[in-house]
């Protein structure tokens, strides 16, 4: 099998080391076309050997649903040479679903170079499990973790990552390479653990989990922040208010519309910056009604982990993003960039034609896995100092801003749960649901919150009111 990338490949090197001898590292390619030698007889294709101009040799098509991967690492030995077993490994994680992120297949590549960058310092071959407990690669491994851990110079949850990649690569290594090591590689212990469902329904099962790991301590969350894909600490109103007003007077439509959407609809980084043009109504400037947003799988917008949702933009802002595409500033911008059909154009892309942020879709068609840093650079740089200007120095991020939705959303439904018109059932629900969340102990997440916290938080169809209002300036 040989990997063919595409002419003028972009390589990065993910793995730079200060060191003197040569480590392991981890290299991007772009629109990595596979197939296979074969005989002659069921030949798709024939390439020229790499050595010689004059000899060719047949091939076909890898037996898998994907020919063509869009951004693909590999894993380099110190000699430049390609780690034919843990290349080998990533590519089948790949093969087996094509629906895996490239992000997560770099990652792993990541934590198996550092795996064999760490026993490349002990002088212990990969393959070698003689010896005591504490020599074998695996324990060796786990080992480097301990001291970092305990000086909280990373988490146990971030070296069990890691770790997880190595047990999966040996898992892999013994049941499909016939692979037979000398001594077992960990230990493995079964539990039982409690859990919800979609439904809400407490359901219980067994996991499987090695010695390797490190133990983690849950700490019961008491109300200071919310836990929703992170550590999340929603803007209250007052902080809110700064925010908007600091975004009109920097000026940036893009990043005007940007920060509206998310704190009109939750959206996530990822979902609202790989919009298309297709997504967006005509809408109407004035009305609070909701249009859906199909993203996720089967969709050319991306979500977290590909999960297929249903997003409500009131009608007001997809008019809004409607006047922006007709604008001579998105039209200027459009025309830079790749040519798609109209519907499948990116809503936001930078002044060079590109996008903020590159769909899983798009990876190998922009050469590029841009993910969003120049929203992150706009908080830093114009956001955060010009709202510490006026008073307010807020340490957020992004995500935040999902968070700050949902309290706006719990706010006004309170108001609802008062009156008796809901219950704080049907008050969970339609918080879950608004915002995707897998489970309502997410949602509930958000209710012990405003319960131990005493802040001022938007009415969610006042503040769309406001935000309408105040977008008009910009018109």
């Amino acid at each position: 099998m040989r990997l063919k990338p595409s002419v003028g490949q972009l390589v990065v090197p993910l793995l730079p080391s200060t060191a003197l001898k040569p480590l392991y590292t981890v290299v991007k390619l772009y629109n990595v076309q596979l197939f296979e030698r074969c005989a002659a007889l069921s030949a798709t294709d024939w390439v020229h050997a790499e050595d010689s101009a004059n000899l060719r040799y047949p091939i076909h098509r890898l037996d898998s649903t994907r020919e063509l991967l869009s951004c693909h690492p590999v894993i380099l030995n110190p000699d430049g040479s390609i780690w034919r077993e843990g290349s080998l490994y990533i590519l089948d994680q790949a093969l087996a679903d094509d629906t895996c992120d490239p992000a997560t297949l770099i990652a792993q590549a990541g934590h198996l170079a550092d795996f064999m960058n760490t026993l490349l310092e002990e002088n212990r071959d990969f393959l070698d499990f003689t010896g005591y407990r504490f020599e074998l690669p695996t324990y060796i491994y786990k080992e480097k973790y301990n001291l970092p851990i305990k000086k909280q110079q990373i988490s146990a949850s971030t070296a069990n990552v890691k770790i997880r990649t190595v047990v999966r690569f040996y898992t892999d290594l013994i049941d499909h390479r016939g692979f037979s090591p000398q001594k077992q590689p960990w230990k493995v212990k079964r539990i039982k653990i409690i859990y919800e469902d979609v439904y809400g329904y407490e359901r219980s099962k067994y996991v499987s989990y090695t010695d390797l790991t490190y133990p983690i301590a849950h700490q019961e969350n008491t109300g200071e922040y919310i836990n929703d894909g992170g550590k999340l600490i929603p803007l209250i109103k007052s902080e809110q208010l700064v925010l908007l007003t600091s975004l009109m007077q920097i000026g940036n439509p893009e990043m005007i519309l940007v920060f509206t959407i998310a704190l009109v609809t939750g959206m996530r980084i990822q979902t609202i910056l790989t919009l298309r043009v297709g997504s967006i109504k005509s809408g109407d400037s004035t009305s609070f009604d909701l249009i859906p947003i199909r993203a996720g799988r089967g969709t050319l917008v991306d979500t977290k982990r590909n999960k297929p949702i249903v997003v409500l933009m009131p009608s007001w802002l997809h008019h809004k993003l409607t006047v922006y595409l007709n604008s001579d500033r998105y039209k200027q911008r459009a025309i830079l960039a790749p040519a798609k059909p109209e519907n499948e154009q990116y809503v936001f892309v930078s002044r060079t034609g590109k996008p903020y942020y590159i769909a899983k879709n798009d990876i190998g068609y922009f050469s590029s896995d841009e993910k969003g840093s120049y929203i992150r650079l706009f908080i830093k740089s114009k956001l955060k100092p010009l709202m510490g200007q006026k008073g307010v120095d807020v340490n957020f991020s992004f995500h935040d801003l999902r968070a700050t939705f949902g309290m706006n959303l719990i706010h006004e439904r309170l108001e609802l749960l008062r009156r008796g018109r809901i219950n704080e059932i049907e008050l969970i629900d339609y918080v879950r649901k608004r915002m995707s969340h897998s489970t309502s102990k997410t949602t509930q997440g958000y209710l012990q919150y405003e319960r131990n916290n005493d802040l001022a938080f938007q009415a969610d169809t006042e503040y769309q009111q406001f935000l309408i209002d105040l977008l008009a300036t910009k018109d």
